[in-house]
């Protein structure tokens, strides 16, 4: 991935920590649930820009009917949401983009059947490891996330699964 040109073209420094990530691991699958995106992937399924543009809008549609005020713009600048990952029940996970430092943005996450707007004070891999350890109360809507074991299916291991049961 070439973070410099996606730094340059689209003018957006991603967290270090998601860097990280998206170097070790890439675009996948988290307990079969949490579908992590990641920028530049050369699959628009899976592309962090494209899908955070069209998830963005439809929280927009929607933040007038959550119970906590959300008054997030739809650019992925400061005051705004840029998408890492989705589910399959419609949770959204975003960062809070605000100020210069990217390693400071905070998560919030969107969950579609509860119909909520939560907000936790920490990065993409704190938020994560939080959740995944029972440490910070899964916010996401299927209570027996997270199953143990924890296991990452990159994309392609997961659609291959996919194709092979069919």
């Amino acid at each position: 991935m070439k973070w410099e040109h996606l730094d340059r073209d689209h003018n957006i420094l991603f967290p270090s920590d998601f860097r990280d990530f998206a170097r070790l691991y890439g675009a996948g699958l988290i307990g079969d649930y949490i579908s992590v995106s990641v920028p530049d992937s050369g699959n628009r399924f899976v592309d962090l820009l494209q899908k955070s543009r069209d998830f963005v809008a439809t929280l927009y549609g929607v933040r007038e009917t959550l119970p906590t005020r959300m008054s997030y713009t739809l650019e992925p600048r400061g005051g705004g949401l840029i998408m890492w990952a989705a589910n399959e029940d419609g949770d959204l996970c975003f960062w809070i983009v605000e100020g210069e430092d990217p390693d400071l943005w905070r998560v919030g996450i969107y969950s579609r059947n509860l119909n909520n707007w939560s907000e936790y004070s920490c990065g993409f891999v704190e938020f994560l490891v939080g959740v995944l350890s029972g440490a910070v109360e899964s916010p996401f809507y299927r209570s027996d996330f997270p199953s143990k074991p924890i296991t990452f299916k990159t994309w392609r291991t997961h659609l291959d699964e996919l194709f092979a049961e069919n």
